[in-house]
């Protein structure tokens, strides 16, 4: 298997073992004490510094010879790339301005100005545009390696 295709399944079980027990944990302690003690589940998002073991993946063993990716690889790494930033784009979409023109739509343009986002939530903002790429890249990875059907 090709390290960078190694890097992309080992990225999809780090971001469901880190978001699995801060979901279940945020709903939970949403549900027993309210919004602001829910936030300490955010604290499972340590569990993402397991991606920086993501080097291993890309050491030669002893004693091995060529090279770790070629031209096509780097190929699909860049596609792979750019269509996370396009998913990342709609992701932004989505989370500023699909709720300012609803909010602009249904009670007007004061109603825009008058009303402010927490700022605790930009983190979480800027933590979902990181898991929106990486598992967007990684799935693009993962089918461009896909073997081509035989006929």
């Amino acid at each position: 298997m090709h390290p960078q295709l190694r890097h992309a399944r080992f990225k999809l079980k780090v971001f469901a073992i880190a978001l699995t027990p801060t979901v279940s944990a945020y709903v939970v302690l949403l549900l027993l004490y309210g919004p602001r003690e829910a936030s300490t589940a955010f604290a499972f998002m340590a569990l993402l510094s397991l991606l920086a073991l993501r080097r291993r993946f890309y050491r030669r063993k002893p004693g091995e010879c060529g090279v770790a990716m070629d031209e096509r690889d780097q190929l699909i790494r860049d596609r792979a790339d750019l269509l996370g930033w396009h998913v990342v784009w709609l992701y932004w979409l989505l989370i500023c301005f699909v709720p300012w023109f609803w909010v602009a739509f249904a009670w007007g343009i004061l109603a825009v100005r008058t009303n402010g986002v927490p700022v605790e939530w930009f983190p979480l903002f800027y933590g979902g545009a990181f898991i929106v790429h990486q598992v967007t890249w990684s799935l693009a990875i993962i089918f461009s390696y896909r073997e081509a059907p035989q006929a």
